[in-house]
């Protein structure tokens, strides 16, 4: 299953890195270059100021909406461009989420730094497992808004029925949802169906 998706992903996968370099390299000398060169003199210094702190927050927004764009690539499968722009517009629309998924992750790295080596090794299992995740989380909340949509759209006024959870959704409830019923053994057996 690995090498197919290297297969399927590579070319739009390289394309999206090659992207992330040109643009963190390109960011990055604007910050250098705006804060310390000295253009804006005198009064004007404060602009030069400015720019590099906008380049600044490019740069964290960027690292923060690469955290959905690898997801958005196997999930949507759609070209690399579409694929950014699906990353910048969910991390522009859930930018908590977002953070507190990089929060999560960085801790998460920081005990794998530190634990011992079998840690180190399953970092990147965890990181792929999480951020799938929480693109998941994401993918249900769009999609049950578009339900809404649609059945507002369709004249039934929205019909939701209660979940066993408290909330209210377009789905019947939880009990009927796949992903939401794995037990023990699911946990045990993952590939068994």
């Amino acid at each position: 299953t690995m090498f197919q998706g290297m297969r399927l992903y590579w070319k739009r996968a390289a394309a999206i890195g090659l992207t992330n370099v040109v643009v963190v390299v390109g960011l990055l000398v604007n910050i250098w270059f705006y804060a310390y060169s000295g253009i804006f003199v005198g009064q004007l210094a404060w602009l030069g100021y400015v720019i590099a702190l906008a380049a600044v927050w490019a740069v964290v927004f960027l690292g923060l909406m690469n955290l959905f764009t690898l997801p958005a690539l196997v999930q949507k499968r759609v070209g690399w461009w579409a694929t950014v722009k699906l990353a910048a517009l969910l991390t522009l629309d859930n930018p908590m989420f977002a953070i507190g998924l990089a929060v999560q992750l960085g801790a998460v790295t920081v005990v794998a730094v530190l634990a011992p080596p079998v840690l180190v090794f399953l970092h990147g299992g965890i990181v792929a497992v999480t951020v799938g995740c929480a693109y998941e989380m994401l993918a249900r909340k769009y999609a049950r808004i578009e339900t809404q949509r649609q059945a507002a759209a369709a004249g039934t006024g929205g019909h939701t029925t209660t979940l066993s959870r408290g909330r209210r959704g377009p789905t019947e409830s939880d009990e009927d949802d796949d992903y939401l019923n794995r037990g023990f053994r699911d946990f045990l057996f993952p590939w068994k169906g």
